[in-house]
This record gives C-alpha cells, sequence and structure tokens, in this order.
C-alpha cells in the first residue's frame, strides 16, 4: 500500500525489499523527494502545450535524454506516452525512412501491447489474430536450447543477402521479459555491422533495460553499440507517471 526508497509496505505493515521495482519502472525508489517537488511544481506551473508548439520544458527533456544518449547532440526526439508508443513510431519511423516494410525481431522479445508493438514482439497471441504483418524473427541466441548465436546471426545474413524489403533490425538489448537474457558479447556488435553493411536500421528498444537498470544509462552502452532508433519508457521517471521517448538520428528524421 505504500513505500519509500527500494522498501515497500503491505496492508498489515509489513516490510518488503523492493526487487520488482514496479515491473522495471523504479529505477530511483518511491516517494523520491526531487521527483516529488518537480510534480507539484509542475502541477502549478505547467499547462498542455499542442505537439505543434514547443514547450520550454519538453525541449530541455529532450536535450537532456539526447546528451545522454551514444551520439550526443546527433539524435531527435520524439516525446511520447509509454514505451509502446515508443516502440510503434521507431517502427513507423523505420518504414517511413527507408521505404521498405520489413522489420527483423527475435522470437519470444516483449515490445507492448499496442498492435504493431505486440505484433513486431510476443504479445499478439490467437484471440489476438490477425496480427499485423511485415515481420520476420529469428531464434533467440540460447545454449539452454542450443540455439547459437553464430547460427542466428547467419541467419539474419543470408536474409539480407536474399530480400530487398527489410527496413529495419529491432529488439531488446537484454531479453528482459523472455527471462533476463544476456546475449552472447559478440551478438549484437555483429548484427549491428550486418545492418551497416546492407542498409539497414538498427534498432535498440530500451524500455525496460534502459534509464540506469543494467548500471549504464542505456543498455546497449555495454557492447558500444549506437543506435539508428531509441525506444524509452517505463524507467524514464521512475514509475511516478507514464512517458516514453523515441530518439532517431538526423539521417531518420530528414
Amino acid at each position: 500500500v505504500s513505500g519509500n526508497g527500494c522498501v515497500l509496505r503491505d496492508d498489515h505493515g509489513k516490510k518488503y525489499l523492493d526487487f520488482l521495482g514496479g515491473w522495471c519502472v523504479s529505477t530511483i525508489g518511491w516517494q523520491h523527494p526531487a521527483i516529488a517537488t518537480a510534480i507539484q511544481q509542475a502541477l502549478t506551473t505547467s499547462v498542455y502545450i499542442p505537439a505543434v508548439c514547443r514547450s520550454t520544458d519538453q525541449q530541455a527533456f529532450a536535450e537532456t535524454l539526447v546528451a545522454h544518449s551514444p551520439l550526443p547532440n546527433k539524435l531527435r526526439t520524439y516525446r511520447c506516452t509509454s514505451g509502446s508508443e515508443a516502440v510503434e513510431f521507431a517502427i513507423k519511423c523505420a518504414r517511413a525512412s527507408t521505404h521498405k516494410p520489413t522489420i527483423v525481431s527475435i522470437e519470444g522479445v516483449y515490445h507492448g501491447h499496442t498492435y504493431g508493438a505486440a505484433s513486431v514482439g510476443r504479445a499478439c497471441g490467437p484471440n489476438m489474430e490477425p496480427c499485423l504483418t511485415g515481420f520476420i524473427k529469428l531464434p533467440m541466441p540460447n545454449a539452454y536450447r542450443a540455439v547459437t548465436a553464430e547460427s542466428v546471426i547467419a541467419q539474419f545474413k543470408k536474409l539480407l543477402e536474399t530480400r530487398t524489403d527489410i527496413a529495419a533490425f529491432l529488439s531488446e538489448p537484454i531479453w528482459s521479459n523472455a527471462g533476463i537474457y544476456v546475449p552472447p558479447a559478440d551478438f549484437y556488435p555483429q548484427i549491428e555491422q550486418l545492418c551497416r553493411e546492407h542498409n539497414v536500421l538498427f534498432i535498440m528498444d530500451e524500455v525496460a533495460v534502459g534509464c540506469g537498470r543494467t548500471g549504464k544509462w542505456l543498455a546497449s552502452e555495454w557492447w558500444g553499440l549506437t543506435p539508428d532508433i531509441i525506444c524509452m519508457g517505463k524507467g524514464i521517471t521512475g514509475g511516478y507517471g507514464t512517458l516514453g521517448a523515441t530518439l532517431v538520428t538526423e539521417a531518420v528524421y530528414q
């Protein structure tokens, strides 16, 4: 019923150490005084700003995100209301900027519950069919299931060499809802390199694993990756509001 820092309390007063973090959102703890002050200030000073207008607060927020990105001052930011919407916008940007329809992702990875995000991920089940088309899923590298990173990379390479309709590769840096699987160290550097060689966009969904949850601001930083598009949400507010963002390179923006 309440929380403070990393401690939760139930309706009987029992305390729990919060390892769940509100499903990947509590990055700075509950009842953080700086967040409380910012929210109170916003309630007394902020107004709704339509997207066609400029807002100094929104611009400062975008500049902060870009400054902490792998490409400081070289990205554009689209603000949205959730991680699912951030993924939806990433799909739109990839298709619009490349004029190609197909997105390649990893089987079993969660990317959200809206239809595009559910279809590129694992959330579009039989009761929701027909799912959206235009997505190809590669198997997840998993030593426990005898699926090697080399075999998945080879499959991706073959796709790129035999098809001309692939706009982007999209996945999480660390596969969170799939079981907190950390990919082999050389997996994503090779995937990104293949994307560069074939003019395919490289998209990282940092919604569940970004915002410092792995010890770096973005989980993709562990492998020195430089995505063309970055999806953010959840921990971006520490669980104090619903907010997302999609960061894109200047080339994608143009």
